[in-house]
């Protein structure tokens, strides 16, 4: 969404919808107060917020959102899907026999109380 409002302010002189503009307009749509009591008078104090954050992120977009995706902070496993998936099948597989295989019964003891 933001790169096409970048290509609409791309066209100020025709359009008159400058980075500024848009966040004026659209601010207030994408970014909502998240309080229900009393709407209008927190909507009117956050609304010079919401169109700067929207110009903000009209201006800069291709360094927000085009970015690379950071690099991985935890190595990847050496294990194939195939292997994990044979492994999680096995234990499955395990869990399903345990849960069938009904539990041994002690012996009662011959003071205990019959039931």
């Amino acid at each position: 969404m933001m790169r096409h409002l970048h290509r609409v302010s791309e066209n100020y002189e025709e359009n008159k919808m400058s980075p500024s503009n848009l966040g004026i307009v659209f601010g207030p749509t994408l970014l909502r107060p998240l309080v229900s009591v009393d709407v209008s008078m927190v909507a009117l104090l956050e609304t010079t917020y919401q169109s700067l954050l929207v110009e903000f992120l009209i201006t800069h977009h291709q360094h927000i959102f085009d970015a690379p995706p950071p690099a991985p902070t935890t190595p990847l496993p050496d294990t194939l899907p195939g292997d994990v998936f044979r492994r999680a099948r096995r234990l499955l597989q395990g869990l399903t026999l345990a849960l069938r295989t009904p539990p041994l019964e002690e012996p009662c003891p011959e003071n205990a109380p019959a039931l």
